[in-house]
């Protein structure tokens, strides 16, 4: 499991997450592994 920490940002709104994925989690077909045993994670936020 992985986590993005957000700092409170009051006295403003939080941010609205737009989208979300992972990286690095493709195998490569000659040495038949991944580039770590853990993925990377990103995020869009939206700060309105």
């Amino acid at each position: 499991m992985d986590i993005i920490f957000i700092r409170n940002p009051y006295p403003k709104d939080f941010p609205c997450l737009v989208y979300c994925d992972t990286f690095g989690k493709e195998i490569d077909f000659v040495i038949k592994l991944t580039a770590s045993d853990h993925w990377g994670v990103f995020c869009d936020l939206d700060f309105i």
